[in-house]
């Protein structure tokens, strides 16, 4: 029976590790960076190519955990000439996020931070457990249930520094036996939410995305 044991192990490289689409002209000229970090189930090229279509100057990138965004920060060979503005985390990945937070890690200076929440359950479990870190910090979640329109703005007014939490999931019963954060963005209106079918993990079964 074959072992690993002596095996040598292949470094993955940067284009290996980071699910990277070659950059266009309006690319090239980006001068911000977003970063998503999850899968493209979660995040979807149709995700990020709109994030680059609604956002000037900025790149969207996907990458497959919280190491390799590090390793490619720290690098600084393909992204060395943006500036890392929002960094957009699975919530699957809420215990390395946790450390690299906790670590007050310089590559996080001046990045908004964002937890993606799959569903209200999710987003209430990040807040009943991780909530004095996501207050302390001033980390947004994300629900990732909405339709395109609607999560397409909520990143735009974080982007603009709101710290964003779902209003529904903090005066549901988790609020009523732990203290509210002072920032807080309503949720989006009906109409808001009614304007576009799609959603962001929708698009993801779309044809031609990863």
């Amino acid at each position: 029976m074959a072992t690993l044991e002596g095996a040598k192990m292949r470094i993955p490289t940067h284009d290996e590790l980071v699910e990277l689409r070659s950059p266009g002209p309006e690319e090239n000229r980006a001068r911000f960076l977003f970063s998503f970090v999850g899968s493209g189930r979660l995040f979807s090229d149709v995700v990020l190519r709109t994030i680059e279509t609604e956002f000037d100057d900025v790149r969207a990138s996907r990458m497959p955990d919280l190491d390799t965004w590090a390793l490619v920060q720290r690098d600084g060979t393909r992204f060395g000439h943006l500036q890392s503005r929002m960094l957009i985390v699975d919530e699957r990945d809420i215990e390395r996020f946790a450390r690299l937070v906790g670590e007050i890690d310089p590559l996080l200076d001046d990045v908004r931070l964002v937890l993606a929440a799959r569903s209200d359950e999710s987003a209430r479990r990040l807040l009943t457990f991780h909530g004095p870190m996501i207050a302390d910090h001033k980390i947004s979640i994300l629900p990732m249930n909405l339709n395109l329109t609607t999560w397409i703005q909520l990143v735009r007014a974080i982007d603009c520094g709101a710290n964003y939490l779902p209003s529904n999931i903090l005066y549901s019963d988790w609020a009523e036996v732990q203290p509210v954060p002072d920032a807080v963005v309503d949720a989006p209106s009906e109409q808001m939410q009614s304007a576009e079918v799609d959603t962001p993990q929708a698009a993801a079964a779309l044809p031609g995305t990863v």
